[in-house]
């Protein structure tokens, strides 16, 4: 049941450092993606152009996973696990800033109306998906899973199954709840108006989802579960 899954989950530190990880990514994800499908829409007039669009976007979402795919093995052989999980969190916030602040530059200066912003807007929001899915996908989401391993059996499937389920609902739920209370508070105005709010709101699912990373590098060397120390005595 769900009150036994959220149960399991607060009662162990790792599973609830990783449920905040996931609830971060979605929350950060949904922020940015209310502004950039709006600004797409925009610029992209009819729907067959922005589907288009669309399936560029997840075409090259594909390639960049694959890519990271094989970048994050030579990562967890040269590097520590913190190396290899926190290096999609710090993609998020520093591309995810870059694409908010253009936002609002362009907002603030009323230049949204001029092609060459929107089309600046765009091309931003496409590269910053790009990269951030395809580094969850081809980096995070195998290095999470290493936390699993120093945890019981029990655990280690139960809670699974529970963070995984929960953290993506719950995530989704909040980045939309974030927007829908700004709406809620000023109904007036537009999604151009809120850029900033929602720009804080991402800086604190970012900065949460770095701090619960690090917690998770201190708690236990994965590195050392994975390659046995090995002395050689002669």
């Amino acid at each position: 049941g769900v009150y036994d899954s959220i149960k399991l989950v607060i009662k162990n530190k790792t599973l609830i450092l990783i449920s905040i990880s996931i609830i971060s990514y979605h929350v950060c994800v949904n922020l940015i993606e209310g502004i950039w499908f709006t600004k797409a829409f925009e610029f992209y007039s009819s729907s067959e152009k922005f589907i288009a669009y669309q399936g560029k976007v997840l075409l090259y979402t594909g390639i960049c996973g694959i890519a990271f795919a094989f970048l994050s093995r030579y990562l967890l052989i040269y590097f520590k696990w913190l190396v290899s999980a926190i290096i999609t969190p710090y993609i998020v916030l520093i591309l995810g800033s870059a694409f908010f602040i253009v936002v609002i530059l362009v907002s603030r200066f009323e230049l949204s109306s001029e092609s060459y912003y929107l089309h600046l807007i765009v091309l931003l929001g496409l590269t910053q998906n790009v990269l951030i899915k395809g580094s969850k996908y081809g980096i995070y989401d195998s290095v999470k899973e290493m936390q699993y391993i120093p945890l019981d059996e029990n655990i280690k499937s139960r809670g699974k199954a529970a963070v995984d389920v929960i953290s993506t609902k719950v995530g989704k739920a909040l980045g939309s709840l974030c927007q829908l209370i700004v709406f809620f508070i000023f109904p007036s105005m537009s999604i151009n108006d809120i850029d900033f709010l929602l720009f804080i709101f991402f800086l604190f699912s970012s900065f949460a989802w770095i701090h619960a990373t690090r917690k998770l590098g201190k708690m236990i060397d994965i590195n050392s579960l994975l390659v046995p120390d090995v002395t050689v005595t002669h």
